[in-house]
């Protein structure tokens, strides 16, 4: 019986030849099939690198932020990670409007960014920028131009986008 199994599994391994990959591609690679370009009928084989399907790429949902103001600029209202520009405007009205503010408005949206408010003693000036580093720098610079005294930073902050998946 022994003998039988084996007669039959080498009978087996010579007429299944060698393995080859399919198109004779080393692993990871595919066939390309091209056609010659000297305009005959005759195709080229070669091989090609297999599509990397990988992990999924991460999704990413933005993020809103608003400032808000009284006209004189004395109460703000500032939020950050809304879902729309709508709802940072009305959100950050009702911040100043909370605050004390009675005729709030919005100064400034960003989405996906940052933002600071840089004031003096009479002015107050609210900028956006990629990095909160530079949303300070360009407020202080707006500041130190109009001449309105020493400048501080009153607010600065991000609104990233969030990873959804």
């Amino acid at each position: 019986m022994n003998r039988l199994i084996v007669a039959l599994l080498t009978s087996l391994f010579f007429i299944a030849g060698p393995a080859y990959a399919e198109g004779g591609c080393p692993p990871g690679e595919m066939p390309n099939n091209a056609w010659a370009s000297t305009g005959s009928n005759e195709s080229v084989a070669s091989c090609i690198p297999m599509p990397d399907s990988g992990p999924a790429k991460p999704q990413w949902e933005t993020r809103w932020g608003a400032i808000a103001s009284q006209k004189q600029g004395s109460e703000f209202g500032i939020v950050t990670g809304m879902k729309t520009e709508r709802q940072a405007t009305k959100a950050a009205i009702g911040e100043c409007v909370k605050r004390g503010g009675t005729a709030c408005e919005s100064l400034l949206t960003f989405r996906n960014q940052c933002a600071a408010v840089v004031s003096s003693k009479t002015q107050s000036f609210a900028q956006g920028a990629p990095y909160e580093a530079d949303a300070i720098a360009a407020g202080q610079k707006r500041c130190r131009e109009s001449n309105s005294g020493e400048c501080w930073v009153y607010y600065s902050g991000c609104s990233l986008p969030v990873r959804a998946r």
